[in-house]
This record gives structure tokens, C-alpha cells and sequence, in this order.
């Protein structure tokens, strides 16, 4: 989808709800922006605080309020979760920095690279 300067942070997360429920039926889910410098990838994914969380706080507030409705007895969910950059044709790892070093731009978040299992076809960011 393609959002337009007046949409809002719960315009984009509407769009994307329903990849959380995937993600907790166990399929593996990608969100990924795409746009030149200053188009608001960053601010639609992090957001600010209240009613401007982005998309991330969104999606990890509804994924486990999901978990917690399970039947413990029955499911023991297990939640991965990256959060990567493509820059300059490399990945980079957004949870090695801190946001308070990320703000400070005292921290460098590492490289990444993407394999592919042969047997089964999976790709993996490590």
C-alpha cells in the first residue's frame, strides 16, 4: 500500500494487522518499507509515544496480547524477531544499539547476512 501525508499511524497498522495473526498461526512475516531519505520509513515504524506508535510497538503490543489468550496447557509460543536495515546493499541489525545510543549515534548496529537453507528453502538473517 501507498500512504499519503495524511495518513496516520493507525491508517498503516490497519493495513498490516492482519499479518500478526499469521505470525501467531506460526507462518513467518516480513514488513518492509521501501522510499528516498525523509519519506517517514523510520517514523512509521517507530512512531512517537500515545497514538503515534508506529507499526513495531503496534505489531509487539497486539502479538502478545494474542500469546497471553492462548491455552497455555495446549501452546508454548516462541517469538522471534528482527528488526534490519538495508543500507548501501548491506543489512544491519537495528537491536544491537540501544535507542539511546541509536540518538547519540554512538553506536554502529552490526552487519548482518542473509542465508538459505538448501533443504528447506527458508532464508534467515544472521
Amino acid at each position: 500500500a501507498v500512504f499519503g501525508p495524511s495518513s496516520t499511524q493507525e491508517d498503516v497498522f490497519r493495513e498490516v494487522r492482519d499479518l500478526i495473526q499469521s505470525a501467531v498461526d506460526g507462518y513467518s512475516v516480513t514488513i518492509f518499507t521501501y522510499g528516498q531519505t525523509g519519506a517517514g520509513k523510520t517514523y512509521t515504524m517507530y512512531g512517537a509515544r500515545g497514538d503515534q506508535r508506529g507499526v513495531a510497538a503496534r505489531t509487539i503490543e497486539t502479538v502478545f496480547a494474542k500469546l497471553r489468550c492462548l491455552d497455555a496447557a495446549r501452546f508454548q509460543p516462541i517469538v522471534r524477531a528482527n528488526l534490519v536495515e538495508l543500507y548501501k546493499n548491506d543489512i544491519h541489525d537495528l537491536f544491537a544499539c540501544s535507542s539511546a545510543q541509536a540518538r547519540r549515534g554512538t553506536c554502529r548496529p552490526s552487519r548482518l547476512d542473509v542465508r538459505r537453507d538448501a533443504t528447506t528453502g527458508e532464508s534467515s538473517v544472521d
